[in-house]
């Protein structure tokens, strides 16, 4: 204890001597986080690697040999594939173009992977909408929905409710459809996801989440956001039963969502499509990747089956270790590049999601009725 006492004091005094004899001094900022690239992922260790002296390669090689022990550090691998992300970012892929498969269209990166058994692991990267910069929590809420329905599909966000209660769309789909005005603000927000409202198949467990988050600077400056879910990964479900039979006219209720009618009186009977994986053990990572202004940026859903653990834990680790920042004339050349469009890679693996164009924007939410003639003045 005496020793203990001497060395507090020894520190109490120095930090005297530094307050007083130095004069006054600017406030430090304090440093923002680090985002370890393999700290989401249960199966790699905690601590990230550090790049030894003189190593070579990108850095998603240097984070991929950091994630996998096994690998020679110094070990060169072929280049990556590098994919456009949301409205400004890109990240790099293993170069195996047979096992890691990606589409993109402008709002929307969908990668695949393919093990033995399968499809084991996938990458859903979204566009934030404006909605973003003007409402960040209706913007999350909304891709939520979209990726994991129904957790948040009972939750009416402030759009939805100004459009059932105004002149908007949900007013008009209650009116057409014979849905309660709670019922037609959910049909109307799950009608407005690319999934419309049938996710991505993963169920989240209770008590699921493991209840960490992460949030730092990758080691390429991009800010990521990211928490992690147990649950199972399967087919997607069904279209809401309370929901789906006003589906038959809502077309004729809003004429801008019957695109999204007539694809989910086709795709929404929960029927199997090829390719459908048989549920299994997987978990989840939600949250989004930006710059540092967050002026650009993508959502981002990480899903990876455990048979018994995520068999490229490493390679979605080094993914997210080379997440950065892309001017938009490269976004469009990799976009360019892309082999067909996210709906079809979607379908390959047992997915049903709305083609590109399906959507209307935002801006339809709150569009007043058309205005009726009347006697001009």
């Amino acid at each position: 204890m005496r020793g203990r006492s001497k060395t507090l004091l020894g520190y109490t005094l120095t930090a005297l001597v530094f307050s007083f004899g130095c004069g006054e001094r600017p406030s430090r900022e304090l440093s923002f986080p680090v985002f370890a690239p393999r700290s989401p992922f249960p199966e790699l260790a905690t601590q990230e690697k550090a790049s030894p002296p003189g190593e070579s390669g990108s850095a998603f090689e240097r984070t991929l040999n950091a994630a996998s022990p096994e690998r020679p550090p110094t070990q060169q691998q072929p280049p990556g594939q590098n994919v456009p992300l949301g409205n400004g970012l890109l990240g790099e892929l293993p170069s195996d173009t047979e096992a890691w498969t990606w589409s993109a269209d402008p709002g929307l990166t969908l990668v695949i992977h393919r093990g033995p058994a399968g499809l084991d692991a996938l990458i859903w990267a979204e566009a934030f909408s404006p909605r973003m910069m003007l409402s960040p929590s209706t913007e999350i809420s909304r891709f939520h929905r979209e990726v994991v329905p129904e957790e948040v599909e009972e939750l009416l966000d402030p759009e939805a409710l100004e459009s059932l209660f105004g002149r908007g769309l949900g007013r008009r789909i209650a009116h057409g459809t014979g849905l309660d005005a709670r019922q037609a603000g959910r049909l109307l927000q799950l009608a407005m996801t690319r999934t419309a409202g049938l996710g991505l198949g993963f169920r989240s467990a209770r008590e699921g989440s493991s209840g960490s988050r992460w949030i730092g600077r990758n080691p390429k400056g991009v800010v990521v956001r990211l928490a992690r879910s147990s649950g199972i990964w399967g087919r997607q479900r069904s279209f809401p039963g309370e929901l789906a039979r006003g589906l038959a006219r809502l077309g004729q209720a809003a004429p801008a969502l019957n695109p999204v009618a007539e694809w989910l009186s086709r795709a929404g009977n929960g029927e199997e499509q090829p390719g459908t994986l048989t549920g299994g053990p997987a978990y989840l990572l939600i949250g989004s990747a930006t710059d540092e202004h967050e002026t650009v940026g993508a959502h981002l859903a990480v899903l990876c089956r455990q048979d018994p653990q995520c068999p490229v834990a490493a390679e979605l680790a080094a993914f997210l270790g080379s997440l950065q920042v892309a001017d938009m004339t490269r976004l469009q050349r990799l976009q360019g590049s892309s082999a067909g469009n996210p709906a079809d890679l979607a379908r390959s693996a047992g997915l049903q999601i709305l083609p590109t164009g399906a959507l209307p924007g935002p801006e339809t939410l709150n569009a007043g009725e058309p205005p009726t003639a009347g006697p001009q003045r």
